[in-house]
């Protein structure tokens, strides 16, 4: 259920001071904001939209999503995401460019950023 997830992230916040020094002492890159923890296998257009919405000006916002297809190894896969899936690659290839454009921010490959970019 979704709350049990959101109850996770909060729990996840927590540990985040901890993370990011850690992190940030190691020289690992990583982005200013991150959505996805509460909403795994729950992300629809509206969400998406609420995300864009909110998301500042400059700097780099990572959105977690695990999309596939629906084929028969997923299927029997152990894993609860397997519809949502399907629903995220369609979202991430149907509605996300879309809705990016229009708000002139752009889609980038993680790899490409360094640690001193954000």
């Amino acid at each position: 259920a979704w709350w049990k997830q959101w109850l996770s992230g909060r729990a996840l916040r927590l540990w985040r001071g901890a993370w990011q020094r850690r992190r940030e002492r190691a020289g690992v890159a990583a982005p200013a904001r991150f959505h996805g923890v509460a909403f795994t296998g729950f992300w629809t257009p509206a969400y998406l939209e609420r995300v864009a919405a909110g998301l500042p000006e400059g700097g780099v916002t990572e959105l977690m999503t695990h999309p596939a297809v629906l084929d028969e190894g997923l299927r029997r896969g152990l894993t609860r995401l397997k519809e949502s899936r399907e629903r995220e690659l369609r979202l991430l290839v149907d509605v996300l460019p879309g809705l990016l454009r229009s708000r002139g921010i752009g889609s980038y490959h993680f790899g490409i950023f360094r640690k001193e970019d954000h």
